[in-house]
């Protein structure tokens, strides 16, 4: 038999879990852990509890992953990861509360709203209640949804309007937001990230600011182009489907490609087109292009974190913005850890870093708005 990738094994574990294996595929798994493995694989639902089954499969993935930890030490965190994320999210935090160390318990995401701030300077929070219509300058109006979001309308009589006011909606820690802008663009915002846009693009270009990450699928007009800005880089296409993330406490920016194509340009000039399924991770001195997996990029636009060989200061960092988390500190060397794994954002925080803590590999203490992350 060829061996296994840790893609296939997760895949065998959580169709042996299910009962939806068929015996083929069991038959790979049982011969899988056998060689292994400590003992047989075998569970009837009766005999072993799913917790003790979890850290059985567990350690054997351990075990076979720590073989080659002389090579890459990484190995062992990500692939045991993968596994037991899989797993777990079957049976533990289905049927378990979790209990990671803690006082007060997180609500699943932050419940303040997102703001919408107006030309002439007003603010307004964006509920989740209820559909509301608002006028801008030039008769423009603004729709906002009972389900969230919102839709610009222009009418055939403003088109021609010559003055161009600007609105910024925000989002707080553990929310997002979806715009329609005037140009039928459709913007998806992360939690704690910002779009700065006119109400009425011009003729001849599109130009918006973004502070965070925003997810892009762009109206076509070959007219006028369509650029987006950040800290450390400006965006411009025609129309496309593209995510940014440019946080300001991230090491560097990130624009990832799924359909079209764009040009990515730092402020010290480097440029570069991008095909899809293509990220240029960008700084304001350099750029370096790669292909990967788009799915890592907008796990977040689908309700997931979804971490891929992930240091785990930027897996925190993820986890602060949605579950504003006020301060995060790390005791011991952590540099080397990295984990995988997909985990859904509908979860509590408790849930989540419990979720983590299955690898064996670290440890979270929470303190009110504080976590201590410990190996």
């Amino acid at each position: 038999m060829e061996r296994l990738t840790i893609e296939q094994i997760n895949e065998l574990a959580e169709k042996w879990l299910n009962k939806t294996i068929t015996a083929e595929e069991e038959a790979q798994l049982y011969q899988w852990y056998d060689t292994d493995g400590e003992q047989p694989l075998s569970w009837t639902g009766e005999d072993e509890s799913e917790e003790m089954l979890r850290s059985r499969l567990y350690k054997a993935i351990k075990e076979r992953t720590t073989r080659s930890r002389t090579l890459r030490i990484w190995v062992s965190s990500a692939a045991a990861a993968i596994l037991v994320m899989a797993i777990s999210s079957i049976y533990f935090l289905n049927n378990r509360q979790a209990s990671t160390t803690g006082q007060a318990k997180y609500e699943k995401r932050q419940s303040t709203a997102p703001t919408l701030t107006l030309s002439n300077g007003k603010r307004i929070i964006l509920s989740d209640s209820g559909s509301e219509t608002f006028t801008e300058a030039s008769g423009i109006t603004i729709t906002k949804s009972s389900g969230g979001g919102l839709i610009y309308h222009i009418s055939e009589t403003n088109e021609q309007a010559d003055k161009i006011g600007y609105n910024t909606i925000e989002t707080p820690k553990g929310c997002q937001y979806q715009i329609v802008l005037p140009d039928q663009t459709k913007v998806w915002l992360n939690a704690s990230s910002s779009l700065t846009y006119p109400i009425k693009f011009e003729r001849d270009k599109r130009a918006v600011k973004l502070i965070g990450e925003g997810y892009f699928e762009v109206a076509h007009n070959k007219k006028a182009p369509f650029k987006v800005t950040s800290s450390s880089h400006v965006v411009e296409v025609l129309g496309t489907h593209f995510n940014i993330n440019a946080y300001a406490d991230e090491p560097n920016a990130k624009v990832t490609l799924l359909e079209g194509s764009v040009l990515v340009e730092n402020y010290n000039k480097l440029k570069h087109f991008l095909s899809p399924g293509q990220q240029a991770v960008i700084t304001e001195k350099s750029m370096n292009v790669n292909n990967v997996d788009t799915e890592l990029a907008v796990a977040w636009k689908g309700g997931n974190f979804f971490f891929d060989d992930t240091p785990i200061f930027e897996i925190m960092r993820q986890i602060s913005r949605w579950y504003n988390v006020e301060e995060v500190v790390y005791k011991g060397d952590l540099s080397a850890l990295r984990l995988g794994g997909s985990i859904s954002r509908t979860k509590s925080l408790e849930e989540v870093l419990k979720l983590l803590e299955v690898t064996e590999l670290v440890h979270f203490t929470i303190n009110g708005k504080r976590i201590i992350v410990t190996k």
